[in-house]
């Protein structure tokens, strides 16, 4: 026998602090959340000409109208799903700990986890798919030390976005694996030569010379299902590049975005609630998280996908 769900205010609270903070997830980061009353909707695609043309202006005379012009936006649809998840506390786990609040607490985080997991790997397959025309694999691999240039590629391809969008990418985003080859390249080192310790991310937005790099640590289990575990992280060895802004203004310059249906998800920064109730006939109680989205380009030309940089 089942109760009806309701909403719980201070599991959704615990459950917004792990989306805030999510570790090694940068799927929010890539596709950050545009918060929509709208489970389906057309949306606004970024054009290149935007930026690149400009209206020239002419002398205004007296009592006559400003010159005037607007954005061009092409439109696409996105439609909102459920990829919410539940999880059961059952009395038995709830006895083990002392204070009830931390199993409940634990089911949420488990709820979250998966959200964001399943959230990570639908943003992965939006930027690295074949909607994003911009991308080449390195002449030299970046772990190959002595002949390549990771500085000169990701320069290379700043300069693509930036001639085919007029913006100038505000995005690095490497995988753990990227990460742990870059600290050790001689040409990222003779940037810091006084320097002995290992290699921080403001030091490779320094070396890049971009605002912000991203490390993505989310990993996945690429065997087939039945087979033995065969983990490795989800990113592997590509780079992105993009223009990726948290903004609420939906004509923003962005590479993608995360539409969220707030009538049905709630309207926190994380977007979602947790609902709780009771299932007496296995003795235990239900944390529901709802979560409504859909993932899309927003600006395909504000992506540049370096291709297995390592070897």
């Amino acid at each position: 026998m089942k109760t009806d769900a309701v909403f719980n205010p201070v599991l959704t609270s615990l459950f917004n602090t792990y989306f805030q903070e999510p570790d090694a997830f940068i799927g929010l980061k890539l596709a950050p959340i545009f918060r929509t009353a709208e489970q389906s909707a057309s949306y606004p695609v970024f054009d290149r000409e935007n930026l690149l043309n400009i209206p020239t202006l002419r002398q205004r005379a007296p009592a006559t109208p400003f010159q005037r012009s607007t954005f061009k936006f092409s439109d696409d649809k996105y439609a909102t799903k459920n990829y919410g998840h539940e999880s059961p506390v059952a009395d038995e786990t709830r006895k083990k700990y002392a204070k009830q609040i931390d199993a409940d607490r634990v089911a949420v985080k488990r709820n979250a986890n998966i959200i964001l997991i399943n959230h990570e790997i639908r943003v992965h397959d939006l930027i690295t798919g074949p909607s994003v025309t911009h991308r080449a694999a390195p002449v030299k691999k970046w772990d190959v030390y002595a002949e390549s240039d990771p500085l000169a590629d990701v320069k290379a391809a700043r300069r693509v976005i930036d001639l085919e969008s007029g913006l100038t990418p505000n995005t690095l985003t490497l995988s753990r694996m990227v990460a742990d080859k870059l600290t050790l390249h001689p040409k990222i080192r003779a940037l810091f030569p006084t320097y002995n310790g290992p290699i921080t991310e403001q030091m490779l937005q320094t070396a890049f010379e971009i605002p912000r790099v991203l490390i993505a640590g989310g990993k996945t289990n690429t065997a087939a299902e039945g087979q033995a575990l065969n983990i490795g992280y989800l990113w592997g060895s590509d780079v992105v590049l993009s223009v990726s802004t948290d903004s609420q203004d939906l004509e923003e310059p962005n590479a993608a975005r995360t539409f969220l249906w707030t009538e049905e998800s709630g309207g926190d920064a994380a977007g979602s609630y947790v609902e709780s109730y009771r299932e007496e006939n296995i003795k235990a109680d239900v944390h529901r998280s709802v979560h409504h989205t859909d993932e899309k380009l927003t600006g395909p030309d504000f992506i540049y996908l370096l291709e297995s940089v390592l070897s």
